[in-house]
Parts: C-alpha cells; structure tokens; sequence
C-alpha cells in the first residue's frame, strides 16, 4: 500500500487580520518530520544528500517498472491500467515506502526531471514521463521472460522485519549469484511471512544455491540468517514442484492475471506479490 504523504517542511505564511504576512511556525527539519511521520530510522532522510537522493529516485523507478517487478506488482500494473496511455502519477510513485527518503527532500518535477535524465543515457529507455512532469509510464515494451520462474526459489527462515530488511536481504543473496529480484511474502495485513522468493539471473546458480540448502544444519557452506539454518527449495505453483528450466513463467502481465484467474477456478490460493 502507498504511504501517506507527509506535510512539505518549509515555513508556511499567514495572511493576518490587516492584511500583513507573518510566519505560522518555524520549519521542521527533516529528522523531526520523519520521526513525526513514522518513518523508519532506516529511511531517514537526514542520511542522505540531495545528489544521491536523485541518482537513488531514478535506479528506484527504474526498478518499479523493471522487467523483475512490473509484471507481479498488481497495484502499479493495476494502476497503470486506469489510463489508456498507461500513465501513473508521480505523486503516488512518491509515497511508496522505498522512496520515503527521497520524496523529504526531492520535488515531483525533480523527480520527473532525474529520471528523464537518466533514460538519456539508455539506448531503449525504459521509461518516460509526460510534458507536465507530473506522470510517468513504461514506454519499453514488456517481452515475456519464459524461465524466470524457474529461476526462482522459495527461502523461509527469516526474523522480524526491519526498516532496512528488503536491502540486507538483497546483499545476503547476491553472495550466491547474480539476483534478478527479492520479494519478501506477505499476509493479508501486510505483515512479513518469514520468507522470500528470489529470482536468479543464471539457473546453473540457482541449482547451486538450491544444493547449499540440502547441507547438515551444521554445515559452514549451509545459508543462515543470523546463524540459523534456511528452509531452500525451488519455487513451486499450486504445489507442483518445478521440473527444470524449461518451466514456464508467468511474467507478461496478462499471463499474471490469468494465472491468477485460472488459480482461484481449481481452488488455489494465488496472490500476486508486491514489493515496494
């Protein structure tokens, strides 16, 4: 879910009775605005500069429209969906939790205008934004990825959750191989499961990954969260085991949706994963 947008900081201005201006109150730093906000530690904008919270807000939307998320976040393919050009407000890209940091210190048109920039210098921008630099929309075109599901595994094992969770989980598995995506599982409420789904880039890396996972408990090569044993096993749909890399995926959003649909006919419990 997005997150409520917090107040700007800067000092308001009040009209008085006979017409003067004078300050309404003196402006809140940014530490005192997040703590205020329920913001995280982790998340606090005081630890970052401006110039890195525009190189961060770029490589963020770029994730949230990559080919790993777009196709499995149900609200941003959803929402997408609402215009026929595909156009998604900025503001609401803003107020998703991993670019809390950023929206403290970045306006919506310095966010639009960081991610034109940066779509410069690809050779097939990913994605693009509007003339108003109030929106913006994957313009590459989504190909289906056959084999991403095979690439994936099922990892359950992990604590409570933390702010800064999501990033210590995506520098604990890129020990084991090139990571495509980390998407931590999620209740009904929201609340963390414990466990993940990881997407390797390579299936040869995956498959050693797995085989780490079948070690003694005891074992110093065996994977553990904060020395405890992980729970591997390659990911699996309506409990069918995957046969191999020649497994399909449902990665084109299309294919997500009647995944879904064709999931909850035969009585399964299918639920698209979001990450942000």
């Amino acid at each position: 879910m997005a997150d409520q947008d917090v107040p700007k900081t800067e000092t308001p201005v009040e009209t008085t009775a006979e017409g003067s201006t004078a300050p309404a109150a003196p402006a809140v730093d940014p530490q005192t605005a997040a703590a205020a906000a329920g913001v995280p530690d982790a998340l606090d904008p005081s630890a970052i500069e401006k110039h890195v919270a525009l190189s961060e807000v770029a490589r963020q939307i770029s994730f949230y429209f990559g080919d790993a998320n777009y196709p499995f976040d149900r609200f941003l393919f959803m929402l997408s969906r609402k215009s026929p050009e595909g156009w998604v407000p900025i503001s609401i890209i803003a107020s998703f939790k991993r670019m809390k940091p950023m929206r403290f210190l970045l306006t919506d048109e310095e966010i639009a205008t960081s991610v034109e920039e940066a779509m410069q210098l690809q050779e097939d921008p990913l994605v693009e934004v509007d003339e108003s630099k109030t929106k913006i929309r994957r313009k590459r075109e989504l190909v289906p990825k056959k084999d991403a599901f095979a690439r994936s595994a099922y990892v359950k094992g992990f604590g409570e959750e933390t702010g800064e969770l999501q990033k210590d989980l995506e520098a604990f598995f890129a020990e084991y191989g090139d990571i495509a995506q980390v998407r931590m599982r999620r209740d009904k409420g929201r609340g963390f499961k414990g466990s993940v789904f990881v997407e390797f880039h390579n299936f040869k890396e995956l498959q050693e990954f797995v085989q780490l996972g079948q070690k003694a408990d005891d074992d110093d090569e065996r994977p553990k969260w904060e020395g405890h044993p992980l729970q591997i096993m390659t990911k699996s749909w309506g409990g069918r085991t995957l046969a191999g890399p020649e497994r399909d995926s449902f990665d084109h959003p299309s294919d997500v949706l009647r995944g879904v649909s064709r999931g909850r006919r035969e009585g399964r419990s299918c639920r698209l994963v979001s990450r942000r």
